[in-house]
């Protein structure tokens, strides 16, 4: 048996991991050493972004050597980094991954020491293909994008080239709407935009080109709609009503007026809400019984309120993929099929297989003791599989039929296929009925996924030791205990400290022992008492500040409807809430505490009017401005140490005192306000740094509008290069705000073994929706492809609603009913611009200068104002401050 000590800190961007490893057990009687180790070649190329094996590359003599293992190193990770997997606690691949350009040596060494080098150059790929992505915020249908006359729209557009291709690789764009052509050579991904005169379609073409002169390209066509008038659909209605096996085509064709130099329609026909056609003419067959409902999208628009016709088809469904469920459920047993829409009766029938003898006759809807125990998608069968006859002692074969709906369309159909069940071993009962997460999940498992969310729990609602080991029932294909330990160890994102095994019974090789020894606590015992650290809050946070429109207080969040489960300290409190449950703290608990002052602060700071956007603004607000960074804990270098201070859970953020804490708590606050608010929110681990100078990093993933995004409180509220009273101070930004995986990718490195969800391609475009200041209101957005002095007019458009804004405001922000943030701020109001335009196209010290010219033009002396600007990917965000009385 192996035994592995493992030791975590995440800190906002210093990882401390150790791992070492203790072998135990009996040696072989026959040792056969490696005599030599070899790369099959001296040098290999690869592209930017490619990943190979190694182990195809290495050769290992003698074949029959003992221990056939071997590590590989790079001697520069920033160009080939290196990726090894274990099997079995053994090395059983080793990959390179090209990530830099340059030339890396990489080393091949066996247990033994005999080693190899072989030169690996990377270099960029050329480009093979482009694709046009149109930013959000637009309706895109196909290769369409629909605008309304009443509401014509810049397009911004980038393109997008397979991976690995330099970045400095140019794209020749072309937009004509049949008179005037606009043409523009960009670099990859940079935006370019088109802005229709009216009416019309403008074709947007953009081409790339390879070194050998070959060319690919992509196009999309912006079209601009007018009101469409005399729109009406016919159709047969003596087709709408059919029977079973007598199928008809039922045509739909839309007529209307077409206005002058419109293009012709964008038409969509759906039924039951999938499409189904296209153009003005729509042909629906039905397939089957059932009910169908038949719609039309016309230039992205729904037309009419309700659907337009109905088509009944009488006839019979049979229940399809019937199946029994007893897993996380047990001792419940439910027989299940896929969902049938219509509200129809069911009949099931269960059979003994080796007796054939059924047991029993009269399981249905028309027996009106049993209505209660049907769904639309199951049966509750816990009474007919238990007793003398159970999944563990008997097969059983099941079957079902539907008896019709109550409009009389659904006819009682045959039955459907006969479903077997295979004997469950009796060892697996006892781990059926062993439950965890109130009863949710138990330890019967069927995957590595539930044996990571067992893992997880096991990690948070930790005894003080698992070393006599905790029993799963691994019901599925594995290579060890041990192996999937650790496995589930590096994908852990957890602080601490801890030393784990697994072991496999040598008869049942599925009833594994797990143990592990924390060597940490699971809560926080100690507080930092000395900061240098102090927030600024220049900026005003987007949170509501009308009292008449905060919730009640027993106002009802999306999380109170999920299943509950109990919780008692703050880890447990965050992570139940990031796994879709609904916290259930025990009475005089810390986790009551810390939750009750969660839900306080989202009544307070969010209203019901605001969109999501605006909801998840206001609490990546509240954390930045409730948390100061807590430099000292990280001179604590001793992890078992460091990680019994507050700073690195819940109790660092909710609090009446003042708020200290490093990015584990705040990721974590992140993720409990997003899931009580009803948002999928993930905290992600890994490492966060520029170049080589990285180190262990936590930040978060939310879900917003059906597209994951990136968010960093702790990176969102850096330590800036501004002195006031000779103080390096704290500021919110939203640099790090709903920003996307590319545009962090230099930044931050997600841990491969966890496999979080891919952001969207673009970041979420939040600075372009107007701000009031000033007695006016202005949007904080300057598009790239502007010129120097369409630049500075968009500035000058701006810059005198904040003087007027920063000599005039109120600078007590009230943040909720925190008397800590409420508080008036004297020195500076802070303010934000995001432009479209990279440092390679306007240099810091120019857009610098141009901005000190506007504020100099508009009255600003040079001790009123302080600059900052920070880059990120094709975007410059500048954070301005301005002293009261400018």
């Amino acid at each position: 048996m192996m035994k592995v000590s493992k030791k975590i800190a995440i800190g906002a961007l210093c990882l401390f991991l150790f791992v070492a490893f203790c072998l135990s057990g009996c040696g072989r009687l026959l040792s056969v050493g490696v005599r030599s180790l070899s790369f099959s070649q001296d040098e290999k190329e690869l592209y930017v972004g490619e990943r190979i094996e190694l182990n195809q590359y290495i050769t290992i003599s003698p074949s029959k050597a003992t221990d056939k293992s071997f590590a590989v190193t790079s001697d520069n990770e920033n160009i080939v980094h290196i990726e090894t997997v274990s099997d079995g606690g053994t090395v059983s691949k080793v990959y390179a991954n090209a990530i830099g350009v340059g030339t890396a040596v990489l080393t091949a060494t066996s247990p033994s020491g005999k080693s190899d080098n072989m030169t690996v150059t990377v270099r960029y790929a050329q480009p093979s293909g482009i694709t046009v992505c149109v930013d959000g915020g637009h309706t895109v249908i196909g290769n369409t994008v629909v605008l309304h006359s009443d509401a014509i729209a810049t397009v911004q557009m980038r393109s997008e080239l397979n991976h690995g291709v330099a970045p400095d690789c140019t794209v020749l764009w072309t937009a004509t709407d049949g008179v005037n052509t606009q043409s523009e050579t960009l670099t990859a991904g940079e935006p370019f935009s088109v802005t229709p005169a009216g009416a019309g379609s403008t074709v947007v073409t953009a081409k790339v080109s390879d070194g050998d002169g070959r060319t690919f390209s992509d196009t999309v066509t912006v079209n601009v709609y007018d009101e469409l008038r005399d729109v009406s659909v016919t159709y047969d209605e003596g087709m709408l009503n059919q029977e079973a096996g007598q199928y008809e085509t039922v045509r739909f064709d839309l007529a209307c007026e077409l206005p002058e130099g419109n293009p012709n329609p964008i038409v969509r026909w759906f039924v039951n809400g999938e499409q189904q056609g296209t153009g003005t003419a729509f042909d629906f067959l039905p397939q089957s019984s059932g009910v169908y409902a038949v719609t039309v999208n016309i230039n992205g628009k729904a037309w009419g309120e309700s659907a337009i016709a109905t088509v009944y088809v009488r006839g019979e469904i049979v229940p399809q993929n019937v199946r029994i469920e007893y897993d996380n459920c047990y001792p419940s047993v439910w027989i299940v099929w896929d969902t049938i829409p219509a509200a129809a009766g069911y009949e099931v029938r269960i059979t003994d297989v080796s007796t054939g003898g059924v047991i029993s006759d009269d399981l249905s809807t028309d027996n009106t003791s049993l209505r209660d125990k049907f769904t639309s998608y199951g049966f509750d069968a816990t009474a007919y599989l238990s007793g003398s006859r159970t999944l563990f002692n008997t097969r059983f074969s099941v079957k079902v039929r539907t008896l019709g709906d109550k409009n009389g369309i659904l006819l009682d159909s045959d039955w459907s296929d006969e479903y077997v069940t295979e004997l469950i071993p009796a060892r697996a009962k006892s781990y059926l009925a062993d439950t965890f997460y109130d009863g949710a999940r138990n330890r019967y498992v069927t995957s590595y996924e539930e044996f990571y969310e067992w893992f997880e729990y096991a990690m948070l609602w930790r005894p003080v030791s698992l070393s006599s080991g905790e029993k799963l029932y691994l019901d599925y294909s594995f290579v060890s205990a041990l192996d999937e330990i650790e496995r589930a160890m590096g994908q852990m994102s957890f602080t601490g400290s801890y030393s784990y095994s697994g072991t496999s019974e040598v008869r049942n090789r599925k009833e594994c022992t797990f143990s592990v020894l924390f060597e940490t606590d699971g809560a926080p015992s100690r507080k930092t008492t000395t900061h240098t650290g102090e927030a600024w809050n220049a900026l005003r946070p987007h949170v509501n500040y009308d009292l008449g429109k905060v919730r009640p207080n027993r106002y009802v969040f999306a999380i109170d409807t999920k299943t509950p489960v109990t919780v008692e300290t703050s880890d447990q409190l965050y992570y139940v809430t990031q796994l879709g449950y609904c916290p259930v703290p025990r009475a005089g608990s810390v986790a009551e505490k810390l939750y009750n002052y969660a839900r306080r602060t989202l009544r307070y700071i969010i209203t019901d009017d605001m969109t999501d956007v605006e909801k998840l603004h206001a609490i990546y607000d509240w954390i930045v401005w409730r948390v100061t960074y807590d430099d000292e804990v990280l001179a604590y270098t001793d992890i078992a140490r460091s990680v019994q201070f507050e700073s690195y859970y819940l109790e660092s953020v909710f609090t009446d005192t003042s708020a200290y804490g490093v990015c584990d708590a705040m990721s974590k606050a992140f993720v409990l306000l997003c899931g009580i608010e009803g948002f999928e929110c993930l905290r992600v681990a890994g490492v966060a740094g520029s170049g080589s100078d990285k180190g262990g990093h936590a930040w978060n993933k939310v879900k917003l509008d059906g597209e994951w995004y990136v968010v960093d409180c702790t990176w969102g509220d850096a330590k800036l290069s501004l002195r006031t009273d000779g103080i390096y101070k704290e500021s919110a930004s939203h640099l790090y705000f709903l920003v996307s995986d590319a545009e962090v990718s230099d930044t931050h490195v997600e841990k491969k073994e966890a496999k979080y969800p891919a952001s969207a391609a673009k970041r979420y475009p939040w600075y372009q929706l107007p701000v009031a200041a000033g007695g006016g209101t202005y949007v904080p957005h300057i598009d790239g492809t502007l010129s120097a002095s369409a630049l500075r007019n968009a500035l000058n458009a701006m810059i005198p609603l904040m003087i007027r804004e920063a000599a005039g405001a109120q600078h007590t922000f009230s943040v909720g009913p925190d008397p800590i943030l409420n508080r008036s701020y004297a020195d500076y109001v802070g303010f934000e611009i995001v432009v479209d335009m990279p440092y390679d196209k306007i240099s810091s010290t120019e857009l610098r200068l141009v901005l000190t010219e506007v504020l100099k033009a508009n009255g600003a002396g040079s001790g009123d104002y302080r600059l900052n600007l920070q880059a990120m990917g094709k975007t410059t965000h500048i954070l301005l401050f301005l002293r009261i009385g400018a």
